[in-house]
C-alpha cells in the first residue's frame, strides 16, 4: 500500500470554534529526539515539507521538545518555507523538564504570568505573529484552571493565539475551562493500547463540541513495527517506559504478534492498521503520529486508504484487550500528571460540606464559605466576570453556599456585579449572600487611603446601590465593614429597611 496513488488527506473541523485541520496531523516532538537522536534542522524541515506537500497541514510542537526550544525553532524555520496561512500550528506550555531529559523529572506551572511568558517565548522561537492552537500541556493542580484560562482568553483577544486546547486534562478541568472560554480540542494519549478516554473524556468532548487530538497514536511506537519490540536504539528514551521494560515487554510482544497477523489480513502494515482504527473512531479524532523518515511518513498517509467496517473496528480492538496490556502507560515520574491521576489530586473523595447555624437568629450557612474579594484582584490581577462566575458556580456545586462580597471589592463594584451575575445562574434561595458597607477607598500620593462612614443616610445609600449592582431583591447578611467612631453604633444599626431589604 506504500506506493499506491496519491492519497487525498481530507480536511475536517477540529471542535466547533472554526479551526479546520488535516485529518492526519504530524507530531513534531520526535524530530528533536525521543525514539532516536535528534535530527538536524535541515533534515527535520525536509520531513515537514514533505508532509505538507502530501496534505498534512496540522503541525504539533511544544516549548519543551528538544534542548532550549530546538523543536519550535525547527518548526519556525520550515514555516518560512511554507504558506503560513495554510498551516495549523499547535504548541504547548506548562511543563518544565531538566535540560537533558535524563530522569524525566517534570514540574508543571500554569500561573497566568507563566502562561504569558511561555507564549511570548514560543512566538519568538517560532518567529510567527500568532499561534493557531495553544495547549496547556499538563494540569497545574495548584492553580485554579479559571486563572490559567483567564490569561489564555486575554491572549486570544490580543491575537497572539487563535484557539485554546488542553492536554491530559480531567473531565472536571475540561468543564471548568470550557466555562471560561470555549475549548477547541483536548490532546490525549489515544491508541489501541490506551483507550481509557473512551469512558469519560470522549463523551464529554462530544457533548461540548470539543475535538480530540490523539498523541502517541502508535502506542509510543509499539505498533510502529517489530523493530521497536526487538531492539531499541541506545539513545532512545522509550527503553525506560514501563510497557517496554523487562517482563512487561515480553508479555506485550505477544499482543504485537497477534496484531501483525490481523494487519496482514487487511493487506496493510501494523502501523497503518493502528492509525486506520483510530481514524475510524470518528471525524472528531485527529491522530498526530510523528516520524523521522519520509518512507514512514508516506506509509502513515496510506492508512487513510484502509477501509474498515464496524465489525472490523470491533475485531481490531478485541485483538488488543486492555486487560492484557502490561505496564503503566506513563513513566513513573510523569504518571501524576496523567489525566486521571490529576483528577484524583483535584477531587480525592467528594466532601460533604455540613450546614451550620450562623449565630442564633436563624441564618443557616455552609460550614465553609467563599470570600469573593480576591476574584476582583488583591493578590493577583482581577478575573473576568466569566472566570469568576465559573469558580463560584464550581464552589456552589461542591456545597459552598455562603458567598461574601463588599461594595468596595474591585473597581466600581466589579465584585458585587460579578456575584450578581452568578446568582442569576443559581437558585437564589439556596445562596446566603453577604455584602458590606462603610469603607471608602481613595488613592493619593501617599498610597491607598481609607475612610469609614456609618451615618444612617449612608447606610441606606450603600444598601440601595448594592442591591442594584447585585441585581437582587434582598441581601441575606449585611455587614458594617469597619466602625465609624464618629457615629454612635446605635444610630447605624437602628435604620429600618422598608420593605425589608436585609434579612440579618
Amino acid at each position: 500500500m506504500e506506493h499506491n496513488t496519491q492519497i487525498q488527506i481530507p480536511r475536517v473541523k477540529l471542535g466547533t470554534q472554526g479551526l479546520e485541520v488535516s485529518k492526519l496531523g504530524f507530531g513534531c516532538g520526535g524530530l528533536s529526539g525521543y525514539f532516536n537522536a535528534p535530527l538536524s534542522h535541515e533534515a527535520g524541515c525536509a520531513v515537514l515539507k514533505e508532509a505538507f506537500s502530501k496534505g498534512i497541514t496540522f503541525f504539533d510542537t511544544a516549548n519543551v521538545y528538544g534542548h532550549e526550544g530546538y523543536n519550535e525553532i525547527m518548526v519556525g524555520k520550515v514555516l518560512k518555507q511554507l504558506p503560513r496561512e495554510q498551516v495549523q500550528l499547535a504548541t504547548k506550555f506548562g511543563c518544565i523538564f531538566p535540560e537533558d531529559f535524563s530522569d524525566f523529572q517534570c514540574q508543571v506551572k500554569c500561573t497566568p504570568q507563566y502562561v504569558r511568558q511561555c507564549c511570548e517565548e514560543s512566538l519568538k522561537r517560532l518567529d510567527v505573529d500568532y499561534i493557531d492552537l495553544y495547549y496547556q500541556h499538563r494540569t497545574d493542580t495548584s492553580v485554579p484552571i479559571e486563572e490559567t484560562m483567564g490569561e489564555l482568553k486575554k491572549l486570544v483577544e490580543e491575537g497572539k493565539i487563535r484557539y485554546i486546547g488542553l492536554s491530559e486534562a480531567s473531565v472536571d478541568t475540561i468543564k471548568r475551562a470550557h466555562a471560561v472560554h470555549p475549548i477547541t480540542c483536548v490532546q490525549m494519549e489515544y491508541s489501541l493500547w490506551t483507550r481509557e478516554i473512551e469512558e469519560d473524556v470522549n463523551p464529554l468532548c462530544r457533548e461540548l463540541g470539543i475535538g480530540i487530538v490523539a498523541y502517541s497514536p502508535l502506542g509510543q511506537g509499539f505498533f510502529g513495527g517489530k523493530a521497536i519490540t526487538e531492539s531499541l536504539p541506545a539513545e532512545s528514551l522509550v527503553g525506560s517506559h514501563p510497557r517496554f521494560s523487562g517482563e512487561n515487554l515480553e508479555k506485550n510482544k505477544a499482543l504485537y504478534t497477534r496484531f501483525a497477523n490481523l494487519a496482514a489480513k487487511h493487506g496493510c502494515t501494523p502501523p497503518q492498521l493502528a492509525l486506520a482504527w483510530l481514524m475510524h473512531q470518528g471525524d472528531d479524532v485527529i491522530p498526530i503520529p510523528g516520524t523521522t523518515k519520509i518512507k514512514n511518513l508516506n506509509a502513515n498517509i496510506q492508512s487513510l486508504a484502509v477501509k474498515l467496517t464496524p465489525e472490523d473496528v470491533r475485531e481490531i480492538a478485541d485483538a488488543i484487550p486492555i486487560s492484557e496490556v502490561s505496564g503503566d502507560r506513563e513513566h513513573e515520574t510523569l504518571f501524576k500528571y496523567e489525566y486521571r491521576s490529576s483528577q484524583k489530586m483535584e477531587h480525592n473523595t467528594q466532601i460533604q460540606i455540613p450546614r451550620v447555624k450562623l449565630g442564633t437568629q436563624g441564618l443557616e450557612v455552609s460550614k465553609l464559605g467563599f470570600g469573593c474579594g480576591g476574584l476582583s484582584g488583591f493578590l493577583n490581577d482581577p478575573l473576568s466576570h466569566e472566570a469568576g462566575c465559573a469558580i463560584l458556580k464550581e464552589a456552589f456545586s461542591k456545597g459552598i453556599t455562603f458567598f461574601d462580597t463588599a461594595n468596595v471589592y474591585g473597581h466600581e463594584g466589579h465584585n458585587e456585579i460579578m456575584v450578581g451575575k452568578v446568582l442569576k445562574q443559581l437558585p437564589r434561595e439556596q445562596v446566603q449572600l453577604a455584602t458590606k458597607f462603610g469603607c471608602i477607598f481613595s488613592e493619593d500620593l501617599d498610597g491607598l487611603q481609607c475612610q469609614v462612614k456609618g451615618t444612617p443616610q449612608y447606610v441606606r445609600q450603600c444598601c440601595e446601590e448594592s442591591l442594584k449592582r447585585l441585581d437582587v431583591d434582598y441581601i441575606d447578611l449585611y455587614y458594617q465593614h469597619r466602625t465609624d467612631t464618629s457615629v454612635p453604633i446605635e444610630e447605624t444599626v437602628s435604620i429600618q429597611f422598608y420593605p425589608c431589604s436585609c434579612l440579618w
